[in-house]
């Protein structure tokens, strides 16, 4: 009788302890150039898998993010994607199912290294969990292109002007990533924004081929 309750009690502990769902790996290193807008992990990287018979309540949590601070950081996953500061996202997966997860990394022209870390886990079940780094190693990318004939950085009157070789769109944001103002160009015309308040901005050019030029402004 006690072996059989012995039994019982373990097979109950190996129900409860048994994992719910699996992640396709534990690390990701990607890598990109400083003058994209936004570099993105692979995406099939990790794939996470419903391996039980229910229907999971999932949830990622932002527990480390090691980034310049001049950089910004989101999560996806296949159907979900969080704004740039939301540091935790629920999700469903129904049994059988397979759901992805990614970062984007935003990194205003700035080449450096950094990590994002997220621990995503059973939220019926919060000990079914995984833990994930995201490796992210920027570069300067720095190429050879005619894009923009010149740029000026009036101190004075807080402001930027400049002329484009080349039609594209430009915008201006500041650190915390908001628009200052953001539009079409034509080249051989020249355009001018001012900033409400001083401080160092990112003056963004992207050509209809898809190059992306980025410099640090003072203003």
């Amino acid at each position: 009788m006690k072996g059989m309750l012995t039994l019982l009690s373990a097979l109950i502990f190996s129900a409860l302890t048994a994992q719910s769902f699996t992640v396709s790996t534990t690390y990701v290193a990607f890598s990109g150039s400083a003058t994209s807008s936004s570099i993105a992990s692979p995406a099939w990287l990790p794939t996470i898998s419903n391996t039980s018979g229910d229907t999971l309540h999932l949830r990622w949590v932002r527990v480390e993010q090691n980034i310049p601070n001049y950089w910004r950081s989101s999560v996806c996953t296949e159907y979900h994607c969080s704004s740039i500061p939301d540091d935790s996202l629920s999700w469903t997966l129904l049994p059988g199912e397979t759901d992805m997860t990614y970062v984007h990394i935003y990194p205003y022209g700035f080449a450096d290294t950094g990590n994002v870390v997220l621990k995503i886990f059973n939220v019926d079940n919060p000990s079914d969990s995984f833990r994930v780094m995201f490796h992210c190693d920027v570069t300067t990318g720095i190429e050879e292109h005619e894009t923009v004939s010149f740029i000026h950085a009036d101190l004075f009157s807080h402001a930027v002007e400049f002329s484009p070789a080349v039609e594209g769109d430009w915008s201006l944001v500041d650190v915390n990533g908001n628009v200052i103002t953001a539009e079409k160009t034509k080249p051989g015309q020249t355009y001018r924004a001012s900033v409400p308040v001083t401080g160092v901005y990112f003056f963004m050019f992207r050509r209809e081929d898809g190059f992306e030029e980025v410099h640090k402004l003072i203003l």
